[in-house]
């Protein structure tokens, strides 16, 4: 492993793989940004459980920052680490996303609309990947 981590380097800085991590990150980040926005503009309730965003947020940049040791980068070997992100992004709007369906739940033509069209994407995004597979 030694011999592997010292030999053909692939990237010429030990920073790319944040890089990498930060264009991953991107889509999340926004969505989870503009979900918090938008609670803020509706005051919606929204209460952050900080200490299980914390340990999340950790878990990913344990996985992922011990790549910058070597110059044998590549974007896939933080994918492991990707889910822990994706947690703490949904820990952030967890609470208000509950709230949301919880009043979505009382306004039932609302929610048929919204049900058929989640269906609707589903079934058109299983024939487009059935089509081009």
């Amino acid at each position: 492993m030694l011999k592997r981590i010292s030999d053909d380097p692939t990237e010429n800085s030990h920073f790319y793989i944040l890089t990498g991590l930060f264009t991953e990150q991107l889509p999340p980040l926004i969505l989870t940004a503009l979900a918090l926005l938008i609670y803020k503009t509706k005051k919606a309730s929204n209460q952050i459980n900080k200490g299980y965003f914390i340990l999340f947020l950790l878990l990913g940049f344990a996985g992922s920052l011990p790549l910058m040791v070597t110059l044998v980068q590549r974007n896939f070997y933080f994918i492991p680490a990707l889910p822990m992100f994706a947690i703490a992004w949904a820990l952030l709007i967890a609470d208000g996303l509950n709230n949301a369906f919880n009043q979505l739940n009382q306004q039932h033509k609302l929610k048929n609309g919204i049900t058929i069209f989640a269906g609707l994407a589903l079934i058109a995004g299983v024939a487009t990947t059935t089509v081009f597979a």
